[in-house]
């Protein structure tokens, strides 16, 4: 497993990127559930949405707030492994979170996974 992160901080806020190939989280390149999944609590929520062909998973836990926004990335080759891009914002919801996300180019990190050999 390869993982690769970066961490941004602003103003109270922070975002946690990482990128992970392979293990677990290539495991994750045959989940499609076509954005069928929802479920909320006071407490917290987790959404599972289909964005621009991609599975993604969006948790708020409400109380800590904190907010999660992971990418399934799929390889063009089923031999290849999957990845994950994962967005993990502190003091910030799903919604601003996601919206960050979106800004990055998820093309580019799905490249690097057809990229081995």
């Amino acid at each position: 497993m390869v993982t690769a992160t970066r961490i941004y901080a602003q103003k109270g806020r922070q975002i946690q990127v990482s990128f992970m190939l392979g293990g677990i989280a290539g495991t994750q390149k045959d989940m499609d559930i076509n954005g069928k999944f929802q479920m909320e609590t006071k407490e917290s929520s987790i959404k599972v949405k289909n964005i621009n062909g991609k599975t993604v998973t969006i948790i708020d836990d409400k109380v800590a707030n904190e907010s999660t926004v992971s990418i399934a990335l799929k390889p063009e080759k089923k031999e290849l492994p999957g990845a994950i891009l994962s967005f993990l914002g502190t003091n910030m919801n799903a919604d601003e979170l996601l919206e960050v996300a979106q800004k990055f180019n998820w093309s580019c990190f799905e490249k690097q996974i057809n990229a081995q050999k």
